[in-house]
């Protein structure tokens, strides 16, 4: 007879964590997020989630050190704050930790309660490191598991701080090496635009190629001294930094001094420059310089495109409480593309059409929207190519229209 087998009792299965404490884990988890995307400067949201962890791993303290600001210089975070002569010391001791993380080397040992220490990795590089530490028990492995999600959370954070502030500092760079540029081009612009005068009126009698060609040049030098004032001003509008000089401007009179000064460079070509109805017309609340640098971006473009012997057309309307610019010309048409595009920057028309928009229409749209205005692109059955301008009416806002 043979002998009984004994059945040996299965091993116990380890206790699954209580449904109430996941649900808990991973608010607090979603709450860190939160904190990370919240309002605040990088301080106060790190701050957040140093106290959302402590709460969550039941710490006693937990610190932060990372690499913050536009100098990359490395900054230390506690919560609760180290004050005192306690700061020197909590600060070098998280300083040896990071250094110890980074060398792949031994953690120091604490003989102070319980620590655990993670370094805060993003792109493949240590952005700084998260510690925690309490007395009492020992860290468990669901706690650790806890800890290493919020430090991928903080590095991640951390990453895209440090490209924010790259990106912030290269657009610094660029938009003062353009300054500088534009600066750089104005004076001796100037001077060219000087000579070309002087030998418009000491060859008044030369032949209509050689006066020809010295309106192009002088055309060619106007239009290269609105690229560059614009560029200047490019920058200030797009953080609404440009100071504007808003008062009630007669739009028509403006239009006819504007057509006025284009007379000599349209005769060249044929062109008639047409400006619907006589002055006195609406007026609107505007800033002087910033609007005309807007209707002479426009009428460059429809002196570029209308076809020899055609016409610009200019008219200013008013539409109940708002004043209307139109600038059209019997050019061809802006390809086909999503009318609103041509305003973007560095925009292009298709092949076919009208080419390299570039950053006239662009500068155009800011500088409407800075006025509480703005600029669209129509077309009629004699004008295929009409650019409107919309802008408060001077008297609408004098009775209290809040609109600018």
């Amino acid at each position: 007879m043979s002998a009984a087998v004994r059945k040996q009792p299965p091993p116990p299965a380890s206790p699954s964590p209580p449904a109430r404490s996941l649900d808990l884990e991973a608010r607090a988890l979603i709450e860190i997020a939160h904190s990370l995307d919240s309002s605040g400067d990088e301080c106060q949201r790190l701050s957040r989630s140093l106290s959302l962890l402590k709460t969550l791993l039941r710490c006693d303290r937990c610190s932060i050190v990372f690499e913050g600001g536009d100098d990359g210089a490395r900054r230390v975070l506690s919560v609760p704050t180290v004050v005192g002569d306690e700061a020197a010391r909590h600060e070098q001791r998280l300083l040896m930790l990071l250094r110890a993380l980074e060398d792949n080397a031994e953690l120091p040992r604490d003989g102070n309660g319980h620590s655990l220490a993670l370094p805060l990795v993003g792109l493949d590089e240590v952005r700084g490191m998260v510690a925690v530490e309490r007395g009492g028990d020992d860290f468990t492995a669901g706690e650790m598991r806890l800890f290493s999600v919020v430090a991928a959370q903080l590095g991640a954070y951390l990453t895209m701080l440090r490209l924010h502030h790259e990106s912030t500092a290269l657009d610094r760079f660029k938009r003062e090496m353009a300054a500088l540029a534009v600066h750089d081009i104005k004076n001796p612009l100037a001077a060219v635009i000087g000579m070309v005068d002087f030998l418009s009126l000491e060859l008044n009698q030369a032949p209509d190629h050689v006066r020809s060609c010295l309106n192009e040049i002088r055309s060619a030098c106007n239009r290269i001294h609105r690229v560059t004032a614009n560029l200047l001003d490019l920058a200030r509008l797009e953080t609404n930094q440009l100071p504007l000089n808003l008062a009630p401007l007669d739009m028509l009179a403006l239009l006819s001094t504007l057509a006025r000064q284009r007379t000599s460079q349209a005769s060249f070509r044929g062109l008639r420059i047409v400006v619907r109805p006589t002055p006195p017309g609406p007026r609107a609340r505007a800033d002087e310089d910033l609007f005309s640098r807007v209707v002479d971006n426009l009428l460059d473009n429809a002196l570029r495109y209308a076809p020899v012997g055609g016409r610009i057309e200019m008219e200013a309307r008013q539409v109940g409480d708002r004043v209307q610019v139109l600038v059209g010309n019997n050019g061809p048409p802006v390809a086909q593309i999503p009318r609103g595009t041509v305003f973007d920057k560095f925009a292009r028309g298709a092949d076919g059409g009208r080419m390299n928009l570039g950053l006239g229409l662009y500068f155009a749209r800011m500088a409407m929207q800075a006025q509480g205005g703005r600029i669209w692109l129509d077309e009629t059955r004699e004008l295929p190519v009409v650019f409107g301008l919309e802008l408060p009416a001077a008297e609408a806002t004098s009775s209290g229209d809040s609109r600018s």
